[in-house]
């Protein structure tokens, strides 16, 4: 999110919309924000159902209540009306940042509230797995900071 948010400091895009992808995604056809129901004030993303903190308890931790319901199991790809992602970034960034400060202060608390499944197969992941799920915790976090 800081990179979106330097780039948006430093250019002023001439589209109205913008494409945020994951660095792994292809484009194998233009893009056309409208007919997949981009608005200003409204993104379109992936749905990533894994994503079980956007539910309490772990959203709780940083949202306020009524806003709890309102986080998206969404990554991978979002497209933003550029207004709107000028809006989004810095929040964006303080939402990662409270994240990630969650995760390395109580990184048991993080990893059964955020990971599906995670608390009733922690007993049963070897070690090496255990440590990739917590480095996979730090580009989460970012995901759980957009949410």
């Amino acid at each position: 999110p800081a990179s979106v948010m330097f780039w948006l400091e430093a250019v002023e895009p001439e589209e109205e919309f913008i494409a945020l992808l994951d660095t792994d995604m292809l484009l194998r056809a233009p893009l056309d924000p409208t007919a997949l129901g981009a608005t200003r004030g409204r993104v379109v993303s992936a749905e990533y159902a894994y994503l079980v903190g956007t539910e309490k308890p772990f959203a709780s931790r940083f949202l306020e209540a009524e806003a709890v319901p309102l986080a998206a199991r969404c990554g991978g790809f979002h497209i933003f009306h550029r207004e709107d992602l000028r809006r989004i970034a810095p929040l964006w960034i303080e939402y990662t940042r409270r994240v990630r400060a969650f995760a390395k202060a109580e990184p048991d608390a993080y990893m059964d509230e955020s990971f599906q499944d995670w608390a009733a197969k922690k007993g049963t992941v070897s070690a090496a797995d255990a440590s990739v799920k917590r480095s996979q915790a730090l580009w989460q976090a970012e995901m759980y900071g957009y949410a």
